[in-house]
């Protein structure tokens, strides 16, 4: 009896992997989208709340309409709204059955989870990340923005599921991460910058 060598026994050439296996193995592939109706997306974000986030987004708002833009905010915490106390907006938007119309403000077209009859800017909404990521993504392109030149977008505070979602499903023009000056604070913009993995980053210290 001849014994073949183990090689002999093993095939020459390696099997190649399936178009279907190799999508699998490749991961999700993100597309991002504009949001409808504006020109450039810039989102506001902290690592922590209680930051001066919210304000900054406010005042950046008026600033960017006090020079001549048409500007949007939108208020993407959907853990605490500030943007309805800031702006003293206590109405309900307005819909046709399919989007909601913006409330403007001082020239700014504004929306909010803060505006809707089940808060109206006094209760923070306690929900988990899954549902948060899915109600700001539908909020955000349910809202009939118009001709925007800037949307300003107020984000929760945080690093988790949120804030990877809305960066990697909404195409963003330029992020901006307040903080305290503290070093224990400073520390947490490395677990910001990482996710978002977009040039556009600016730090505002207060």
């Amino acid at each position: 009896m001849c014994i073949r060598d183990r090689d002999d026994l093993m095939p020459k050439e390696k099997p190649e992997l399936s178009d279907a296996m190799r999508k699998k193995m490749a991961g999700k592939t993100f597309v991002k989208n504009p949001i409808l109706g504006t020109k450039f997306t810039i989102a506001i974000s902290s690592a922590k709340g209680g930051v001066g986030k919210s304000t900054f987004a406010t005042n950046i708002a008026l600033a960017l309409k006090k020079i001549g833009c048409k500007v949007g905010l939108f208020d993407a915490d959907i853990f605490g709204p500030s943007i309805p106390k800031m702006f003293d907006i206590k109405e309900t938007p307005k819909t046709d059955g399919k989007k909601l119309s913006p409330i403007l403000k001082y020239g700014i077209q504004c929306m909010s989870i803060g505006f809707m009859p089940a808060t109206h800017g006094e209760a923070a909404i306690n929900w988990r990340g899954p549902m948060v990521s899915s109600a700001i993504k539908s909020f955000v392109n349910q809202v009939y923005w118009k001709d925007l030149d800037f949307i300003i977008v107020d984000m929760p505070p945080g690093t988790g599921d949120t804030q990877m979602t809305f960066v990697q499903e909404i195409k963003m023009d330029g992020v901006i991460v307040v903080s305290t000056p503290q070093e224990v604070a400073l520390l947490s913009l490395i677990h910001i910058s990482e996710p978002t993995r977009l040039g556009m980053i600016s730090y505002a210290v207060f």
